[in-house]
């Protein structure tokens, strides 16, 4: 994120998905999003932690050929490369001012394996926000206990049968870590639309509505929803009018000001100031940025 002058507002979706995308359908998926009044998104790209190569097999398999600098590069990571995600940031036709286009990893993961990998990461340093998709049981508490991400993705197929408590919830909150829902997929499926309005309710009876956002992880334009409308979604899932406005507002900004601290100084900062003008590739590069007062995470 780039160095800014006043404070960010407004609206958010913190999982717009590139994953499966072309660059001109991810483009206007984020045209929509200005349209229909979003000031901030994220677009997200997914990966599976245990499939991932580890540097040393890449070695191995490239030991007798010369890399390529591209390939020379992912041998020193194996992470998802944030410089991949090409796109242009649109104008918000409401304010006039350029949407802040946040670049963001989900890492599905089991929670077996080195997941000390994940803090030796250059790659995963690049992007503005980290989150994990936990499959299991192991996983999900490894997430809310210790992991340093900024959110923990719930997916409705591998939560059920989670067994989750206030306890283990609370440890996510007080460290600032938020849980998301994404909508989208519920839109077509009727059997999909079931599982996560089940999902949602078992995590809103155990945190009784707090600490959740709401994102579309959309991956088409028809799929994203008016941040007006997605708080009456956020309200069918258990939370309470005001929790479901902050999904998309001031819960959602605080998780972009924790993914600030996380990635400067190990401090969660208490204001963030959007630039004053982003560039045409809409890149969020992580610069220095202005700040009133911290806290720690």
């Amino acid at each position: 994120m780039d160095v800014v002058t006043e404070d960010i507002s407004g609206f958010f979706d913190l999982n717009i998905s590139s994953s499966t995308q072309s660059d001109t359908t991810l483009q206007n998926v984020l045209d929509r999003a200005a349209m229909l009044g979003y000031n901030t998104v994220a677009v997200n790209v997914t990966a599976d932690l245990d499939k991932l190569e580890t540097v040393t097999s890449k070695k191995k398999k490239m030991r007798k050929a010369a890399p390529s600098a591209e390939e020379a590069a992912a041998l020193t990571d194996g992470f998802p490369d944030p410089g991949a995600i090409t796109f242009t940031a649109p104008v918000c036709p409401r304010t006039g001012r350029r949407m802040r286009v946040l670049k963001r990893v989900t890492l599905e993961f089991t929670g077996q394996g080195d997941l000390s990998r994940i803090g030796r990461s250059t790659n995963l340093k690049k992007f503005d926000l980290l989150a994990v998709q936990p499959t299991t049981q192991a996983a999900f508490n490894v997430a809310c206990q210790t992991l340093s991400v900024d959110i923990i993705c719930v997916d409705p197929a591998s939560f059920r049968g989670f067994m989750l408590n206030r306890k283990l919830a609370g440890l996510a909150a007080r460290r600032g870590v938020v849980i998301e829902l994404v909508y989208a997929p519920a839109l077509s499926a009727g059997s999909v639309r079931r599982q996560l309005l089940l999902t949602a309710l078992t995590l809103t009876n155990i945190t009784i509505g707090k600490n959740m956002i709401v994102s579309s992880g959309a991956t088409h334009e028809h799929q994203l929803r008016g941040p007006h409308d997605v708080p009456y979604v956020a309200e069918l899932m258990g939370l309470s009018p005001a929790a479901a406005k902050a999904s998309v507002s001031t819960l959602a900004k605080s998780t972009v000001i924790h993914a600030v601290g996380r990635n400067r100084t190990g401090f969660c900062m208490a204001q963030l100031l959007p630039d004053s003008g982003e560039s045409r590739s809409g890149s969020a590069g992580v610069t220095p940025a202005k700040k009133r007062k911290t806290a720690a995470c």
